[in-house]
Order: structure tokens, then sequence, then C-alpha cells
């Protein structure tokens, strides 16, 4: 699998050092030698760089680069460029390096990258005479990938902690500049035996309809950034997309509705368990793999166990649908759960997340895409009909049980978890590496080399994406309308939603008042994330809020259909005027009418006559419950275009809908006689 090196811009800056210092094929054995990983024991201390590259000879080489320091005035240049532009700071936050940051310190005569070879100090002890030599260059080539995924690394190796700096003027803390990975140790509590039983509530289920929830692939992988820093083997969002399909294909080959009847009987052993079946108690290890099942009967009796998931899998693969009404509270929820886990695979509704398993391994879990309205309310009317008390996880021979938020999240990840091991279907050469192993093969990952240690939290920047609708402080987006100026104005606010009856709080009052310190580096990394959709957030961040964010009539079109559906994907809340949440299109109507003596109509003689003789097309436009003669659209059209307030409600002005009415009244059909 051929790796590629320098897969952002600042990525091949760092290697523009390298440009046109080519002997005899160097370069190429360089990344040949990086490939095949004879490059090791790379350490880092501060400005300098010491690696180990095995070459013809029994001992490794000794490589050695010093890249120049920063003095004092360079870094509080930098420091000041920072400080004066939150943009730079949010993208900073998200591990990326904005062109225009290193466009101004080049302005100021500050190289955060090397122009050429000689603005870097190096050697190697090997024999070979060429500066750089294979073995330099493939070290090089490994320090891109990894300024790849942390672009601070450029600035630490000007002997510069960029964080630590700006901590120094009051504007940083230490603990909101690293990626934040959830721990799966938070998932689960000691057990309690203090449990609340739920009523079945007939009604509810009745009405839950599982065709509303939406196919959601295409809305997940919009928002996920392309070509992910962690893997450098290809395309992952392209593997992502790929296992989506696959595992969509795989489960809807026998899958049933809630509505659809089983059409098999279930055989005699069946039905006699699932007629006992009273408590179920599923166990995971402390690492989320499977341990064992355990269904037993009103006496706490053990009827049926499972030490194989997929065994337990078929087991209700089995189960009647027909049946659910009847079975007991415990297995009519989980079952109910089965099936509403089905239905999200089917619709591609879920996605991954990361989780820090201890100190330096991770695991991936998947869960539903509860960012979508539609999923989360049909997750919440599942979860209401449903026990809370199915899951439970085993650390030694204690049984530990999920925490309350988790508790039905963690059932209904299991079983997306196994459709996804299960059915994506990828070769050998693609799960050999550590990223694709640990998303869908539901690995424990340890990163600890060189070279994927900065994996974890590039992983975690990736998907954060689809979690800034669950944070405690969340970006709203805000819509006035100008009625003096024919304008609309864009307003990013943010809201904390630990005080939902509290207005949001304007973003200009967020980056400047000390009481919102603590959450301001967050709510930067967020909508750094947002700018990546809307790019007048990004204006708006540079001038520290202060920007007023204005469009015309034609320029609004593109933010209310293209880029608030997208701002939505993320569960972020729009607010909306009254009437722009229903917005009218001028619509046409037609009638025939006799045609009058002044116009030509009526039968002279002949009783043999056409139709278009007597009759005429009487055209109007409709505009909400306003119909306008010909005439006056046409004025209006002249007047107006784009998204434009008349009467009260908001109209839209579509250059090709407005043309083709034109049309169908310049080219009316033909009367046949």
């Amino acid at each position: 699998m051929r790796k590629t090196y320098g897969n952002t811009w600042w990525g091949k800056q760092w290697l523009n050092s390298l440009n046109n210092i080519d002997y005899s094929n160097r370069l190429p054995r360089g990344r040949t030698y990086a490939n095949k990983g004879l490059a090791r024991n790379i350490e880092i201390d501060n400005n300098v760089i010491t690696a180990e590259v095995q070459g013809s000879r029994r001992k490794p080489y000794e490589v050695f680069f010093a890249v120049p320091k920063f003095s004092a005035t360079e870094k509080a240049k930098i420091i000041g460029l920072i400080t004066d532009n939150p943009f730079f700071l949010s993208k900073l936050l998200n591990r990326e390096l904005p062109p225009n940051l290193n466009r101004l310190c080049e302005e100021n005569g500050i190289h955060i990258f090397p122009h050429d070879w000689d603005d870097l100090e190096g050697s190697c002890s090997c024999p070979d005479w060429a500066v750089p030599c294979k073995h330099m260059a493939s070290v090089l080539y490994l320090i891109a990938n990894e300024i790849d995924k942390n672009p601070f690394l450029v600035f630490q190796l000007h002997d510069f902690d960029l964080f630590k700096g700006l901590e120094g003027v009051g504007y940083s803390a230490s603990e909101q500049t690293g990626v934040h990975i959830f721990s799966a140790f938070d998932l689960y509590r000691p057990f309690s035996f203090e449990k609340t039983k739920k009523e079945w509530d007939e009604e509810l289920y009745q009405a839950l309809d599982f065709s509303i929830i939406p196919n959601c692939r295409d809305s997940l992988l919009t928002i996920l950034g392309e070509q992910p820093v962690f893997y450098n083997a290809g395309n992952f969002k392209k593997i992502l997309e790929k296992v989506y399909s696959k595992v969509t294909r795989e489960v809807s080959k026998n899958t049933f509705s809630k509505n659809k009847k089983t059409k098999d009987k279930p055989n005699e052993a069946l039905a006699k368990t699932m007629d006992e079946v009273e408590e179920i108690e599923i166990l995971l290890d402390t690492e989320l793999d499977y341990a064992t099942t355990t269904l037993r009967n009103s006496k706490g009796k053990s009827i049926l166990d499972f030490d194989k998931e997929k065994d337990f899998i078929h087991w209700l693969e089995q189960l009647p649908i027909e049946k659910l009404t009847q079975f007991s509270p415990a297995l009519r929820g989980l079952f109910l759960t089965f099936l509403f886990s089905k239905k999200i695979i089917e619709q591609s509704a879920y996605h991954p997340q990361l989780l820090r398993v201890g100190a330096k391994r991770f695991k991936v879990r998947w869960l539903p895409a509860n960012l979508n309205e539609e999923v989360k309310n049909a997750f919440d009317k599942v979860h209401d009909l449903t026990s809370d008390d199915l899951i439970f996880y085993k650390k030694g021979s204690t049984i530990l049980e999920p925490i309350p938020q988790d508790s039905f999240m963690a059932l209904v990840s299991f079983f997306l978890n196994h459709f996804v091991h299960t059915y994506h279907n990828l070769g050998y050469k693609l799960v050999n590496h550590s990223a694709v192993n640990l998303f869908f093969n539901g690995s424990l990952e340890r990163f600890v080399d060189f070279e994927n240690k900065e994996y974890p939290g590039a992983m975690q920047l990736w998907l954060n994406r689809f979690f800034i609708s669950e944070k405690e402080f969340v970006p709203v987006l805000m819509v006035d309308d100008q009625e003096e100026e024919g304008m609309f104005q864009v307003k990013i606010a943010v809201e904390d939603k630990s005080k939902p009856l509290q207005a949001p709080v304007e973003l200009d009052k967020i980056l400047e008042q000390k009481k919102f310190s603590s959450v301001r580096l967050d709510v930067l990394r967020n909508l750094a994330m947002l700018g990546d959709y809307f790019p007048q957030i990004n204006i708006l961040l540079a001038s520290k809020g202060k920007e007023t964010l204005l469009f015309d009539a034609d320029e609004f079109v593109n933010i209310l259909f293209k880029i608030i559906p997208t701002i939505r994907l993320f569960g972020i809340k729009i607010l909306l005027p009254k009437a722009l949440r229903k917005l009218l299109r001028p619509k046409i109507s037609m009638s025939l009418e006799a045609k009058s003596k002044e116009d030509g109509g009526g039968v002279k003689g002949s009783t043999i006559f056409g139709m278009d003789e007597v009759l005429a097309f009487n055209w109007r436009i409709a505009i909400g419950d306003k119909m306008v003669q010909p005439k006056e659209f046409l004025k209006m059209v002249k007047q107006f275009s784009g998204i434009v307030k008349i009467n009260d409600e908001y109209v839209f002005f579509d250059e090709k809908e407005i043309q083709n009415l034109i049309d169908k009244m310049k080219n009316p059909p033909v009367l046949d006689t």
C-alpha cells in the first residue's frame, strides 16, 4: 500500500526544503526507506531532530538536523498576529495552519518553513557525499507526516511552544488546547440495585414509525473533512463510504420491518424459550468487547446462555415480529431495539465515536446519528419503551452498569458494532492498517510510535463535527431581515444548553468578556469547523465578532438554500424570522375564456371553426393567496430578484423558474378543433 507524504499544504511546505537538490535519485530512495520503516528512533528535542536509519550496513546510520530557533522578538510577533485574529487561533485549535498566518509571518521576515536546504543544518554518518542523502531524506519525509497531523510541531522545531506563549498573554489554557477524547471508563459505574420499571406504552408503540428515519449517508459524509491525516495510504473517507454501502446491503438482505410479519413460524424450542424469558443480561468487558448473554425465567434461573455474539444475534433474528407485544417487557424492549438498530444500519444513520481505553489504547464504537432530528426522535421513543437494565459491563468478577445517560446508547451501539464488524467486507490489505482495523473491526489499538502517536488526536478532530451539538456551549445561527435596506443579517451567537431559557450570547461577548474565558477556545474550535461550510464565519472571527454579515436578496439565496441546510446537518439550531420559514414561489395558472367580439371571437358564416377562434387563454400568476395579472407580474420580475418581502411574506424569484413561466405564457398550448 503506497504511502504519501506532505498531505496538507503545511506538510508540503516543509518538504520544500528538498526541492531541486535530488542527487542520483536519492529522494525517491528516501521515500522507500520511509515506507519500509527503516528510519527509527526519531526524537525531537526542541529544534533538534535525531534518528537512526538502517542502511546496507549492520549498524544504523545516525541522522541529525537542527532548525533555526525563533528569537524572542519573532515569538512575540507571532503571538501578536494570532491574538489579533481569533480566526487564526480557531484553525490552530483544529490543528490546521491558516495560509494567511504563514503569509503574514513571511511579510514580517519570519520563516516558519525552510525555503531550501540551506535553511537547515543536517548530517548523516553514512559515507554518501550527497547532502541530503537518502537516509536524511527518509527522516524529513516522516517529519512532514507528523507536521501534517500536528502543525504545532513546526513551531516546536523552532524551539517555540506556541500555546505556552499564548498562555503567557492570558489568552489560552493548556487543558483546552489539547484534543479531548472521551474515556471508555467513564461509560460505566458500580452496579445499583435501584431500578425504575418502565410501563409499556401501547399507543406509543403503535405510533412508532421507522420509515421516517432518513438515509443519512450523504449528510454524514458531507460534514466530514476530506483526506484525514491519520491515514496516508489512500482516502479514508472513501473507505467509510464503501462500508456504509456494504453494511447496508448485507443487513437489508435479511431484514424485516416493525410492521412486516415473519414468514416462518418459530420452532418449538425457540417458542418455549421466548415465552419464558423474563430477564436479560448482556455482558461486555471494560474494553467494550462481548463477553456473554444470559436469558433467565421469572425465577431467575438461566434458560439460555450465549458465549458467542453471533449466536445471540442469530437467536434474535429468528424471533417473530408479530409476537413482539406478547413478549416479557425485557425481551420486548430488547427486540424492538434490535429492529431499530437494523433500520439505523439500513439508512446509514450512524457514525463512529473514538474512545480512550486507559492511557494509551483506543477503541471505536458506532452510535446512531442523533444529530439528525428524525433519528433522535425515533431513538427517544424506542428508549421510552425499553428497560434500562439489559446491558452491563464486567471487570474481573465485578459487574458494572452503564451510566444513566448512556444505558440505552450502549445497547444500540452494541448492535451497530456487531453489524459493522460483521459486514464491512474490507480486504486484508485495508484492515492491516491500524486505523482501518480500529474503525471497522473494533480492535483495541495502541498508538505509541513516532509515526502514529498523533493518530488519536487527528481522528478525534475529524470526528468532532458529529458532536458539536452535544456540547454545553453550542453555536446558534440567527437571521434578521433588515426591511428598510432590503438586506438580511446573519448573526452567530452561542447557546448555554444548561440554561435553556436564557437568550444566546452574541459572539463578540464570548470573545471579550472574562466570564466566558473557560469556554472561549472550545467555541472557537467549533466555529472553525462550521467556517469550512460558511466562509463568512471566518470573517466574523477575524473581526472578533464585530463584523456585520449582511447579504442582499440575491446573495441570501445561497445562504438559505445551500449554507443553512448544511449547517443544520451538524445539529446546529437555526433561528429564522417567521416569514422566512414559509417561502413563496410564483406559480402559473391558466383558464379558458370565450373571446369577445372585440377580440375576434364568435362564428361567422361557416359552421366549421377552430377552438382558438372562440376561446382564449387567461393567464394569472399566484403568489401565495394573491393572484396577479401577467403585466403586473412582469413588472415585479424587472424590479425584484432573489428573496424579496412582499406584503409581509417572502417570495423567491428564481431566475430559471421565472423564465419557464414567461416561456409558457409566450407559447401556449395549441387548441384542437
